[in-house]
């Protein structure tokens, strides 16, 4: 859907993207999907050095040991794991890891990472792309090695524009539909 032909001309680059629609037990998009609720299923808390891509947009060292927490959501209708979500956090104490764990699940995640960190949250950077299950993710979700997954990236940040936190969210192919939702105000 991205470009058309057009005879005598060649191919033509569309102007708007097509909107890719799946079938969904999970919405990624501006608006959640009510139909949809998450429950924890697993949650792991430990430290470690940030791999590069990690370390880069937390603005810290990769020999800089971060704060990870990493955590396996089920679908609460067919009990399917739909989710995996894995944060890394730099600065914290040592008193982080009880605190990481012990998430309300009926907290956002924006709200725990201002609570943990008692800094305030003012943007998100986001990008979703899509790329081959790790042998984790495909073990979490059982599906084969190497299926693809969609993959959200997010860096939070401050009013300073300084880094909070960096979140890797990752659903099963046929677990999400991706939409964009757009507002726009009234034309006079």
């Amino acid at each position: 859907g991205y470009a058309k032909a057009v005879r005598g001309r060649g191919h033509i680059v569309r102007r708007k993207r097509s909107r890719l629609t799946l079938p969904s037990r999970l919405y990624a998009g501006a608006e959640p999907d009510p139909g949809v609720a998450l429950e924890l299923h697993q949650v792991d808390v430990y430290q470690e050095s940030p791999p590069d891509n990690i370390a880069l947009p937390l603005e810290t060292g990769a020999d800089t040991s971060v704060w990870v927490r990493r955590a396996v959501y089920i679908a609460a209708d067919d009990r399917q794991p739909i989710q995996i979500h894995v944060s890394w956090l730099a600065g914290l104490t040592d008193a982080a890891d009880g605190a990481l764990r012990d998430v309300d699940q009926g907290t956002s995640w924006p709200e725990a990472v201002q609570e943990i960190t008692g800094r305030t949250i003012a943007a998100v950077l986001q990008h979703t792309r899509a790329r081959r299950a790790n042998p984790f993710e495909a073990n979490a979700f059982g599906i084969p090695d190497a299926t693809i997954v969609f993959v959200a990236h997010a860096t939070t940040y401050d009013a300073q524009r300084r880094p909070i936190e960096h979140s890797r969210y990752t659903w099963p192919t046929d677990a999400v539909r991706i939409s964009d939702y757009y507002t726009y105000a009234a034309v006079k």
